[in-house]
């Protein structure tokens, strides 16, 4: 598999993103990036995206329950000019519900959007 888009949980650490980073590009032989990480270790779900067909508008993660957090980026499109995305990943919490009416939010957005909605 080999996805332009990813949201990635439970690497929370310098390393785990340098090696999975690693990793991935080693198995697919494609030019991956991740998004900015938060300055601090929260639960979220980074942004894993192909560097060759997106790039980084801005980026960035919300808090929004304690160590959790929600990682989002604006994602420009290197093969269609104007042509940009809003993706964030988040890390439910175990046996909780996820933040439906977060994801309805930002589902669609007008002009002038930067980041998401809390």
């Amino acid at each position: 598999m080999r996805p332009d888009i990813a949201s990635i949980q439970e690497c929370v650490t310098s390393y785990c993103r340098s090696e999975l980073l690693s990793q991935v590009r080693a198995k697919t032989g494609l030019d991956y990036a991740l998004s900015s990480d938060s300055p601090s270790q929260w639960w979220d779900g980074d942004i894993l995206y192909r560097n060759d067909k997106w790039g980084v508008v801005a980026d960035g993660v919300v808090l929004y329950s304690g160590s959790r957090g929600m990682s989002w980026a604006r994602l420009e499109s290197r093969l269609e000019a104007g042509r940009q995305l809003l993706v964030y990943g988040v890390h439910p919490i175990a046996g909780g519900s996820e933040m439906w009416s977060m994801h309805l939010a930002n589902q669609v957005r007008g002009e002038g959007w930067n980041q998401p909605n809390l």
